[in-house]
């Protein structure tokens, strides 16, 4: 056996040190940076499948297309993915090669770019390939592709949509491993499984929007197909792993402060309701009028008592124990949450908003609740302006439902502008989530039975 010399031997230890702390570097930052960009949920249940990372090109250019695409499509510049659908698909190659170097090409579609690519490829064999970051948004269906992950299926044509699909299925290694992928990320994302659609059916889903009218003309997974995959991963789920219904009652700690203090969720009224409402008493923490309201609700809830109702008296607790508008870290908690936000306010103006979107434990922690329970309407309380804040556009019911009840007026389109808040982001997720205003001075006890009484009349839906 050839022995090395010392310094040489020592030079290529070191090279391996260097490799496995770079490689260990790499996986962290994977993971942190899906955090910040709000892709990684607060637990995932099912076990992940083994999954090959095989990047396609998706730099800055191609980023920037990709926002490009969704401001004429979706009506906002954004190239960041937060999963909520999944569509499958079949290559119509008969190999993996043939599908990473047409979604690495980036050749245009439809005349437009970015081009095409899918999050996933499932190989014939079972292996599946990760191409993109899962924070990372790709063009592969019309209507969805700011919403949903693509998983493609190696698969050349055999016949049309539904032949070609059932070939799929009939693939032992390739459908298992399709099946285990879809039901990781249904569990890791909460996601419907009306949302697992087919690109066959993708315009029929109520998640799909083009501005521009396009609409899908493929036949891949049309009905027939889809239901028994979607019938497969329901085997793969059974159990307890993907039942989110079945969370505690009572006390729930969803998280913890820059500080350490806990983020306190309460859970009360019917869980089985098949209604899920919550309201939060205070984001910044120097803006405490609405915390009596929440504790009146715990108290009396009126009709909310049949629903499943999650109060949550403050998301700033640093704040909160400090009299500050911001946590503990100088972070406006509702300038922090990813659409729209802005980075441009300086830290120490009070609306510094963090320096990347979700970068800030508590909104972590409540955007990882607002995953976990999947609420119908969310309330939150905020300071000094006295006003129900309402959207410029769009459905107000329940706008005009609390107004009416409490006395409080509506204000349409104030606030809209505001960047990174936490309504925002849920109606981007097509939540109804609205702002009330209180007036500078804390309630007295007949406004906060009022306020209470409009809270729960809310979160009952009448």
């Amino acid at each position: 056996m050839q022995v090395l010399p010392k310094r040489v031997a020592v030079t290529l230890l070191g090279v391996l040190v260097l490799a496995t702390l770079l490689w260990l570097a790499s996986d962290e930052a994977e993971r942190g940076t899906a955090a910040v960009e709000g892709a990684v949920p607060a637990r995932s249940e099912y076990p992940k499948p083994r999954i090959e990372y095989d990047p396609i090109p998706y730099d800055r250019k191609r980023k920037r297309q990709m926002a490009n695409y969704s401001n004429r499509h979706y009506g906002k510049s954004e190239w960041r993915l937060e999963p909520r659908a999944i569509v499958l698909h079949y290559t119509a190659g008969s190999t993996y090669e043939s599908a990473f170097n047409t979604f690495a090409s980036n050749a245009p579609a439809l005349g437009e770019k970015p081009g095409v690519c899918a999050q996933f490829v499932v190989d014939k064999d079972g292996t599946i390939y990760q191409l993109t970051r899962l924070y990372v948004r790709c063009r592969h269906t019309i209507g969805l592709n700011h919403v949903s992950v693509g998983i493609e299926m190696v698969q050349e044509d055999a016949g049309g949509g539904a032949a070609t699909s059932d070939v799929i299925l009939d693939r032992r290694a390739q459908a298992r491993s399709a099946v285990a992928l879809a039901a990781w990320l249904k569990s890791r994302y909460r996601i419907p499984m009306r949302d697992l659609v087919g690109h066959a059916t993708a315009n029929d889903s109520r998640l799909f929007k083009d501005l521009e009218g396009w609409r899908n003309d493929h036949g891949d997974w049309p009905k027939g197909p889809l239901k028994v995959f979607r019938k497969r991963v329901s085997r793969q789920l059974k159990g307890s792993r993907d039942r989110p219904a079945r969370e505690p009652r009572g006390r729930v700690v969803f998280g913890e402060s820059a500080e350490g203090r806990p983020l306190i969720a309460r859970r009360s009224g019917d869980p089985g309701s098949g209604r899920t409402a919550l309201i939060v008493g205070e984001i910044h923490g120097d803006e405490e009028a609405g915390l009596p309201v929440v504790r009146r609700l715990r108290r009396s809830p009126g009709p909310a008592a049949n629903v499943d109702l999650w109060t949550v008296g403050t998301v700033n607790p640093d704040g909160h124990a400090a009299d500050r508008r911001t946590n503990a870290r100088g972070v406006d908690l509702n300038r922090n949450f990813s659409v729209d936000w802005d980075g441009s306010e300086p830290e120490g103006s009070g609306y510094y908003p963090g320096p990347e979107p979700f970068s800030e434990p508590e909104s972590r922690g409540l955007r990882d609740l607002i995953r976990r329970i999947d609420p119908d309407v969310t309330i939150y309380y905020h300071q000094p302006w006295g006003a129900v804040l309402a959207p410029c556009q769009g459905a107000v019911q329940m706008h005009r439902l609390y107004s009416r009840v409490s006395g409080l007026g509506i204000d349409r389109c104030r606030g809209e502008d505001l960047p990174g808040t936490a309504t925002k982001w849920q109606r981007e997720r097509n939540e109804i989530a609205f702002v009330v205003e209180l007036g500078d001075d804390r309630l007295g006890d007949a406004g906060v039975r009022r306020h209470a009484r409009a809270a729960a009349r809310v979160a009952a839906g009448r």
